[in-house]
């Protein structure tokens, strides 16, 4: 089952990335320039934040819980 798996997975990603450089050759190749490049709205900034600050908090609460740490672990739990 994981061999069939890996394999349509490698598929889908061939596949993927084959359709977006053929999209690019063909935007490349066109001279018009329909992709405009655009500003991110604020809140992809400040998820892109939080999801980095949960992610270093929670890192802290694992090394705590390996060292056997259970307040802090339990600290930086909470704050994650």
């Amino acid at each position: 089952k994981s061999k069939i798996l890996t394999g349509f997975l490698l598929v889908v990603v061939m596949m993927t990335f084959g359709g977006l450089m053929a999209a690019y050759v063909v935007i490349a190749t066109n001279n018009v320039a329909e992709w405009q490049p655009f500003a991110l709205p604020i809140q992809v900034w400040i998820s892109t934040v939080i999801i980095l600050a949960s992610s270093i908090t929670y890192q802290l609460g694992k090394l705590s819980v390996d060292r056997s740490d259970q307040h802090s672990a339990k600290k930086w739990l909470v704050v994650t």
